[in-house]
């Protein structure tokens, strides 16, 4: 009798594992319901996504870390449009990689934290760019500023307003967008115009503590 071997081990305990899953999915009553993608630059392709936000219509909003985009597909996976390529001029980005963006529900405007850029960038739910806002997006100066054309990449610190690697965005009913400001271990409250509001964490009053997880990887 054939004893068996390591990978023959190892196959069935995962097929153990899938088959525990669907019984248990199935159970709670999940059903599969279909996925797309094939890794490529072209429209409707996708290469490394890391997040992706659904708006009140059912439309996906998917991060590309390796394509520095954000490509929309309907709720069935039919690409509708693509924005953002590398850079720092607005509408384009720098290390989205991991980045948790944000769609208003009832807006449909689109929060993305452009980590590697030192910014939020805001666009309309067509990828058209509105605004920036981050520590000099506008000329490069050590104050916040909000940008609506002609923009920059931001300047790195933990003064209200600045950044230092903003990784996830989140909004609420009243329209303003929460930041999880990473390297600075603090949450940014913003406008939906993105005025400054407030910021809260150990130590943000003055200095924040750095003291964080790590970045997400470039």
């Amino acid at each position: 009798m054939q004893r068996p071997t390591k990978t023959m081990t190892a196959v069935a305990i995962a097929a153990m594992i899938v088959f525990g899953w669907s019984v248990r999915a199935s159970a709670l009553g999940y059903r599969f319901v279909g996925k797309w993608g094939t890794t490529g630059s072209g429209a409707g392709y996708l290469d490394y996504p890391t997040g992706l936000a659904i708006d009140a219509l059912g439309q996906v909003y998917v991060v590309e870390a390796s394509n520095f985009r954000i490509s929309k597909f309907d709720a069935g996976g039919g690409f509708i449009t693509a924005w953002g390529s590398y850079g720092t001029a607005e509408g384009r980005f720098s290390v989205i990689d991991g980045a948790g963006i944000a769609v208003d529900p009832t807006t449909f405007k689109v929060y993305v934290p452009d980590a590697g850029n030192w910014r939020i960038q805001k666009f309309d739910a067509a990828g058209n760019f509105e605004r920036a806002w981050g520590w000099g997006v506008q000329d490069g100066s050590s104050a916040f500023q909000v940008c609506t054309s002609g923009c920059h990449a931001g300047v790195q610190g933990s003064g209200d307003g600045q950044f230092w690697v903003p990784t996830h965005v989140a909004v609420d009913a009243g329209g303003d967008v929460y930041v999880i400001d990473n390297r600075n271990a603090r949450i940014q409250v913003f406008g939906a115009d993105g005025t400054f509001e407030r910021t809260w964490g150990w130590g943000v009053m003055p200095t924040a503590s750095r003291s964080t997880p790590r970045a997400p990887s470039t």
